[in-house]
């Protein structure tokens, strides 16, 4: 039976799950420990909520399966400054950790480097986009985009995103995104060497187009 995903304002209770999708989509892969990759995922999670004036969630019942923050606030806290300080010290103490900090804070300097070079306005920017993994996904992102383009989309007259990788992603596609530029850096968080790509896209309307 097919899920029916609703959305709503992001509440504190939220937090929780949203970490553990965080963790699971992106930091997993840079940590070897998950309590490690929670961590990382919890700042960057409460980085994006104090920087975003939009929080909305994606949810199943009871159940929260994404979530879609925006509108970035153009002055950014010093006390997160002081929380980044922290929570990278306590990951420090694992020599193992100390690579994927380094790789994390190279692929920040990229992202806002493209967000620079484009004299993206932070109005118009979606900071996170965060879709559970699993066969609702689509659904999942097309309801958060959906309600992003009603409140701010057509508002705004555009949208932008910077999303990791540079494959075409088939939902930004339908919702006529056009990549912009992208960026990309040698990086080594565990064993394997590899090239990772940020990938800046803007969409001029966000209005969903069916395929």
């Amino acid at each position: 039976m097919k899920l029916k995903i609703e959305y709503r304002q992001y509440k504190r209770q939220d937090k929780k799950e949203l970490v553990k999708i965080l963790a699971r989509q992106v930091y997993n892969d840079f940590f070897e420990k998950e309590r490690d990759a929670q961590k990382y995922a919890r700042y960057m999670l409460k980085r994006a909520i104090a920087a975003c004036k939009y929080k909305r969630v994606a949810v199943a019942g009871d159940k929260v399966m994404g979530a879609i923050f925006g509108i970035k606030k153009d002055k950014s806290s010093f006390l997160f400054h002081i929380k980044k300080m922290v929570c990278h010290a306590e990951l420090n103490i694992r020599k193992k950790n100390r690579e994927a900090l380094k790789s994390l804070l190279l692929l920040d300097q990229l992202e806002q480097e493209l967000l620079d070079g484009n004299n993206v306005d932070n109005e118009k920017l979606i900071v996170l986009l965060l879709p559970e993994k699993g066969y609702e996904r689509a659904e999942i992102q097309k309801t958060l985009l959906d309600e992003w383009s009603v409140a701010n989309g057509q508002k705004n007259g555009s949208t932008w995103i910077v999303v990791n990788g540079r494959a075409t992603q088939g939902f930004l596609d339908r919702y006529r995104f056009l990549k912009v530029d992208e960026k990309s850096a040698m990086i080594q968080p565990k064993e394997q060497r590899y090239r990772f790509y940020k990938t800046l896209y803007r969409g001029k309307e966000c209005i969903y187009k069916e395929t």
